[in-house]
């Protein structure tokens, strides 16, 4: 058999090559991505650091969530005294100068009362619960308010809370507070460490606080709770900001 040495030796010059080429391209994609991650990591420079702020506020508008808890043998009457109740409340919250649009319904449920142990025996009772939520502008009416629904015939009070009808304003100052906090923090970081602070890179902003309750209620099942309606204390309520700041450092 004849080998052809010349053959040979070109196959093997040009093996070599692409041996030589492979190895050469690995070197210089190691070289860049070793350029690239140093200069991610330079852009990455930065320092994050949290900040609170607390604006005290006094609310200036009253919710208050009343209304009517009926119980009957007939599911028929008792529907229509609930019915008669909350016209009556409805009204006396119109008389007392509540806007039709300040009135909601926030709940109306009908249930009956079994014997579960005994699912043949005939129902023993209807209850129905029916409430509406007065949004109360004029925040030394509340007390005045729930006096009114008593009167009228509300046997309910499931709570009172107040708010601030534009809480914006106490919720910029807040903000303000934050973010000064958080630059202080930030420039004193900077000072131990011997860095500075070149421009924000994020802001996130984690929290705003909601307005507490004040006032659970209870039920009232006389007329005569009427005269006993609660005085109301708005006090004052705490809006908090807490942001997340980053920035650059040289």
């Amino acid at each position: 058999m004849t080998i052809n040495r010349r053959a040979l030796s070109i196959g093997g010059a040009l093996m070599s090559l692409t041996l030589f080429a492979a190895i050469l391209s690995l070197v210089v994609a190691s070289i860049g991505g070793q350029s690239a991650v140093a200069q991610t990591d330079d852009t990455q420079r930065s320092v994050t650091v949290s900040g609170n702020g607390q604006v005290s506020i006094t609310p200036d508008t009253g919710i208050v969530t009343l209304g009517v808890e009926i119980n009957g043998p007939e599911i028929g009457a008792a529907q229509s005294d609930a019915a008669q109740r909350m016209k009556a409340i409805i009204a006396a919250m119109q008389a007392a100068g509540i806007a039709e649009a300040d009135i909601t319904t926030s709940n109306y449920n009908v249930w009956a009362d079994r014997n579960y142990e005994q699912p043949d025996q005939p129902i023993r009772a209807y209850f129905i619960s029916h409430t509406i939520t007065v949004k109360v502008r004029n925040i030394d009416q509340v007390s005045a308010i729930i006096e009114a629904g008593i009167e009228a015939g509300a046997n309910t009070i499931q709570g009172v809370h107040f708010t601030v009808e534009d809480p914006g304003n106490a919720v910029s100052e807040a903000r303000e507070l934050a973010i000064a906090d958080a630059r202080a923090k930030a420039d004193d970081l900077a000072r131990i460490t011997g860095v500075t602070l070149a421009e924000v890179v994020t802001i996130n902003e984690n929290s705003y606080s909601p307005y507490p309750m004040a006032y659970d209620g209870g039920q009232f099942y006389t007329s005569e709770a009427a005269a006993m309606a609660p005085p109301i204390n708005p006090g004052s309520s705490q809006i908090s900001v807490q942001v997340q700041v980053t920035w650059a450092i040289n």
